[in-house]
């Protein structure tokens, strides 16, 4: 009999697996599908034999949970994390001559916050006054708090937060990290990755890469593959006293103390219902869009950043795929990887126009894109990537324990009090480890 079974397999049950087995649990991981990491997913495009992410994923270095995670099951050398935050926002001019200007976001070498708001002091797109208002915003956070239910677009007018500000900083922020719209975004939600990320102090900004495909990650975890079973697809659970029996595809029977749901939330509905354990109805999710573009030539030769962020355009966010991972193509030479979060207006397109769309804007904007022809492209659409993030939405996040002793629930849409993020993820999963060891102390 186990102390505990965890059902799935991604970020957030592979997390609650290491902590267990951590505290010499007798823990066993059931997951559906035969891989580990759940949406954390890449796969060898067939025309270019490239292997690329089901969607671009950029880490920071305040996601301490994950990244212990990562360093635990020895994937850790397959991010690369800058020593301090740079980040670079480009923006179109109708100078045909210089179509565009690079405004660098840059963390000095300071001690604790002030690296960041001298950075925001020398950040070249905002007027004196404008720089003087941010930091007077930054350092107010812990002061305004945010309402329960007001939006990202309430709180920065209540902080009288100018447009060109929030255009600049705040909706790329809450678009990157939320998935969803500052018109219905949770002001509390941004604030906290505002506290964690930029004012965390030392290098907790930092920007923080994976150089490899996204399935690499737990390709390693060789340390927690006996604890787990892939392709195992749980039919029904009954409680048998103090004892919990799951029936799986096969016909295999599991007994158990505890029971960690670390599903998406309509999979843990099911499973539960059996249970009489109600769940929220969550029924509005926010899409994100991720379009792959092959070149025959060079691209982006005028910028030497291998990310960077566009201001005033549909693109949010690119990524040179070859010059992140360090490596060159026989098909192509260049890959780009182009992020759209809270895609609501243009995930119905086709993927025809959507690539059409995106090539068109970035080649208005670098003459070596203008310059060179797609040879292939890849349009990823997540339409329920994220729930949307609304204040509402985070007043009924539950938390990982329930009424039922011995259940607990796991998932980057429990109330981890940070958006639905790896390390969302990955903290739920260390924060219902925490209550099962509470539970089977009491056996």
């Amino acid at each position: 009999m186990y102390d505990c079974i965890i059902i799935g397999g991604g970020i957030s049950g592979v997390s609650s697996l290491n902590q267990l087995k951590r505290n010499n649990c007798n823990v066993l991981l059931l997951e559906s599908r035969p891989f580990l990491g759940g949406r954390v997913r890449s796969y060898i495009d067939s025309i270019s034999n490239d292997e690329i992410d089901n969607g671009q994923h950029i880490l920071m270095n305040c996601y301490e949970n994950f990244l212990s995670l990562l360093s635990e099951i020895n994937s850790i050398n397959l991010v690369n994390a800058q020593k301090r935050m740079k980040v670079c926002f480009v923006s179109k001019t109708q100078n045909s001559l210089q179509p565009f200007k690079k405004h660098l976001l840059e963390q000095k070498y300071l001690p604790n916050n002030i690296g960041i708001l001298i950075g925001l002091l020398h950040f070249s797109a905002f007027t004196l006054s404008e720089k003087i208002q941010l930091c007077w915003f930054m350092l107010g956070l812990k002061i305004f708090k945010p309402f329960d239910n007001e939006t990202v677009f309430e709180y920065l007018q209540r902080r009288n937060i100018n447009q060109k500000l929030i255009i600049w900083l705040f909706e790329p922020i809450t678009l990157a990290t939320i998935n969803t719209s500052i018109q219905k975004a949770s002001a509390k939600l941004l604030v906290t990755v505002l506290e964690k990320a930029l004012l965390g102090g030392g290098t907790k900004s930092a920007f923080v890469l994976p150089t490899k495909g996204l399935s690499h990650f737990f390709s390693h975890a060789e340390l927690l593959e006996e604890n787990a079973k892939t392709s195992c697809t749980v039919k029904s659970i009954h409680k048998n006293g103090k004892t919990f029996e799951i029936l799986d595809s096969l016909g295999t029977i599991y007994y158990t103390s505890s029971i960690v749901f670390a599903t998406p939330l309509s999979t843990t509905k099911s499973l539960l219902s059996d249970l009489e354990i109600n769940l929220p109805k969550f029924d509005e999710h926010s899409p994100i869009t991720s379009i792959y573009l092959w070149f025959d030539e060079e691209v982006l030769t005028e910028i030497e950043d291998s990310f960077f962020g566009m201001i005033g355009t549909i693109t949010q966010w690119v990524f040179n795929k070859y010059k992140i991972e360090n490596r060159t193509s026989n098909f192509a030479k260049s890959l780009l990887s182009i992020v759209i979060s809270a895609s609501d207006k243009i995930v119905s397109l086709s993927k025809d126009e959507i690539t059409t769309m995106i090539y068109t804007e970035l080649s208005e904007v670098f003459p070596s894109i203008k310059s060179s022809n797609v040879k292939h492209s890849v349009v990823i659409k997540e339409k329920k990537a994220t729930f949307l993030s609304t204040p509402s939405f985070e007043l009924e996040r539950l938390r990982t324990s329930t009424s039922k002793e011995g259940i607990v629930i796991a998932g980057d849409w429990t109330n981890t009090g940070l958006p639905a993020t790896m390390e969302g993820a990955a903290l739920s999963g260390v924060t219902a480890s925490r209550e099962v060891l509470k539970f089977l102390q009491k056996l």
